[in-house]
């Protein structure tokens, strides 16, 4: 009997085409379609009773080619499946189907169907073998031989001497010992072995380490890869500058991969006065930024810890980790950490990201959306998603605010998302639930100069020369600081300690080493101008060392720099930095799409810089 019908046999169900899996036949071409119809109504005939004869006379074929058309639809292949419908798709290459019959000798010769591929199976190490010799060549170790498709099949009758093969079976019955076949094996295999080499691998993420929820926290930054757009009124105008690339500020829990806070810098690299306001959203309570780009929306499971829970704030992590950049180091971060947050301040390893590779993680999944935006600058110079020549000639249609926007509802969307670690529950659940029910160690309830980072202290000394006839001064990132607090006798050359909110440093409150309060102390009245931070004190110092700025009205020279400059990338960002600051030290300042207060940028006469005397404001009220 004839194996098909064996098959039949076994499986009545099959009788029936309709039984039979259905294929589209629509995606053939026309003459593809044609011989698979011829080759569907063969099988209906024999399977509606008819013999091979009257099936082969229906159709115009031969009685062998329906013979091998049934075979080729109904006997399993080496892995237990039946093509079925399948087999009458035409030129498909199917799997081979396992050889039943033993291998042929030199005293009973059989067919060579599938004998090469028994041969590998059969003899053990043989195929394991082979594919080392292949991977060494290809890798081009230098122990490996040079591949060929003669050196191969010498390998191979090498291989099976070690493996003290018969010598009366094949493949020594045949005269070329099975070359052609080892041929074919030697290309296939190469390719099957070249692409698994190219194929592009998963990272491979360590295991979480089992800590409890707010215990360890990550920190990095990461250079958001687009470019926005920031318009301001600028001498009766709408002015449009293009921004370069931001740095994105994130700190996540380890244990729940919560996003706990996060900060958008507009430097080019971050600094340590960044870091500091990444720690601000982390241990003040902060709403969630609302939206005003059309089309963004926070779906109602998103959102930030400290928005839904304030409390939260006063989690006293154990553990923070950073990487090792040179903003990381500075010792006001670490003060920040050790001292007032009493937790483990962990550089790591240089040069060694899987060690975080949680925050990497969310830096991904943050960027398969970046890189959506038109105006990406794409992860390298050949990124097919980078921005064309002629888009990058005009404005990118996305602002500062929209990017800001975007930032915010991925960032809230990826606490909101369910994850299995997490028994179903999402990260901003799995927090919130942990800081309910679970034991956790809480910073002190202290003053809002102790608990905010951007309020900084130092200790400076009191200056007084009688024969200059100065007032007594203290020296703060070099600028003298007056008052009527220091008119004591007692306090020269002595040193008290200074407090001062960091976006703005025109007033300082000064105490007494053992905490009494002193009074105030204010800058000289060319740096009372406008608020500023020890950021921007910073760059205008140095532009003064290098003869760059003049000392006569620092603030308003380096603001008449920055706007001669600003259609420079480097300066359009500075100049969005600085209305940010502004609007961060309480001014009126604005990083507003529709553009910024023409009052604040235009004078209408001479291009410089205004006063802007009614923007200028009392310090932020000090604690």
């Amino acid at each position: 009997m004839l194996r098909w019908k064996q098959m039949l046999d076994d499986h009545p169900e099959w009788r029936t085409l309709a039984a039979w899996p259905a294929i589209d036949v629509s995606v053939f071409s026309t003459a593809q379609r044609a011989r698979f119809l011829r080759n569907w109504r063969l099988v209906a005939h024999i399977l509606g009773g008819a013999t091979l004869q009257q099936a082969a006379d229906r159709e115009n074929v031969s009685v062998p080619r329906v013979c091998r058309l049934l075979q080729r639809c109904l006997l399993p292949s080496r892995d237990g499946s039946v093509p079925l419908t399948r087999g009458l798709i035409p030129r498909l290459v199917l799997p081979k189907v396992a050889r039943r019959q033993p291998l042929p000798t030199a005293t009973e010769p059989r067919g060579q169907r599938g004998a090469f591929q028994t041969v590998l199976e059969t003899v053990p190490g043989l195929k394991m073998a082979l594919d080392t010799y292949l991977r060494a060549g290809l890798a081009g170790r230098p122990e490996a031989q040079n591949l060929s498709p003669g050196a191969f099949h010498k390998e191979l009758l090498r291989l099976l001497a070690e493996a003290h093969y018969p010598s009366d079976r094949y493949p020594y019955t045949e005269a070329r010992l099975a070359y052609e076949s080892a041929r074919q094996y030697f290309h296939h295999r190469s390719a099957e072995l070249q692409l698994d080499a190219a194929r592009p691998r998963p990272p491979a993420l360590r295991p979480l380490p089992a800590v409890p929820p707010l215990y360890h926290l990550q920190i990095d930054e990461h250079h958001l890869d687009l470019q926005q757009a920031l318009y301001v009124a600028w001498n009766h105008r709408e002015v449009g500058l293009r921004l370069p690339r931001l740095t994105l500020l994130v700190a996540v829990d380890v244990a729940t991969g919560c996003n706990m806070a996060y900060y958008l810098s507009l430097n080019a690299v971050a600094d340590q006065y960044d870091g500091l306001r990444l720690f601000n959203q982390l241990l003040i309570p902060h709403p969630l930024r609302p939206l005003t780009t059309p089309g963004l929306r926070y779906d109602p499971q998103d959102g930030q810890p400290n928005a839904v829970e304030p409390s939260v704030v006063r989690a006293g992590y154990r553990l923070i980790q950073v990487d090792n950049a040179l903003a990381h180091l500075a010792h006001t971060l670490r003060e920040q950490i050790c001292r007032r947050m009493a937790g483990c301040y962990h550089l790591g390893r240089p040069r060694q990201p899987t060690d975080r590779n949680l925050i990497e993680f969310a830096f991904k999944q943050l960027v398969a959306h970046v890189h959506r935006v038109p105006s990406s600058t794409g992860s390298h110079p050949h990124d097919p998603h980078r921005e064309s020549r002629t888009n990058a000639k005009a404005l990118p249609r996305i602002t500062l605010s929209a990017v800001e926007d975007m930032v915010a509802v991925l960032l809230a969307r990826q606490n909101g998302l369910p994850s299995p670690l997490l028994g179903g529950l999402t990260p901003l659940q799995a927090v919130l639930a942990a800081w309910a029910q679970d034991w956790h160690r809480q910073l002190a309830p202290n003053e809002p100069w102790q608990r905010d980072p951007l309020y900084v202290e130092e200790t400076v000394f009191v200056r007084w020369q009688r024969s200059e006839g100065r007032r007594p001064h203290v020296n703060f990132h070099r600028v003298r600081y007056t008052g009527d607090a220091l008119w004591h006798a007692n306090l020269v050359n002595q040193p008290i300690q200074v407090r001062c909110f960091e976006p703005d440093i025109r007033i300082l409150r000064a105490y007494r080493s053992t905490g009494e309060y002193l009074g105030e102390l204010r800058a000289p009245h060319r740096w009372m101008r406008f608020s500023h931070s020890l950021r921007t004190r910073r760059v205008i110092n140095k532009m003064i060392i290098e003869a760059r700025l003049a000392t006569a009205d620092p603030l308003g020279n380096y603001f008449a720099h920055v706007l001669a400059h600003m259609y420079l990338p480097h300066y359009a960002l500075e100049l969005a930095r600085l209305f940010q600051e502004h609007a961060s030290a309480g001014s009126a300042a604005s990083l507003d799409d529709g553009g910024v207060d023409a009052t604040m940028l235009d004078d209408g006469a001479d291009h410089r810089v205004p006063s802007w005397r009614d923007l200028i404001r009392s310090a932020r009220p000090s604690p």
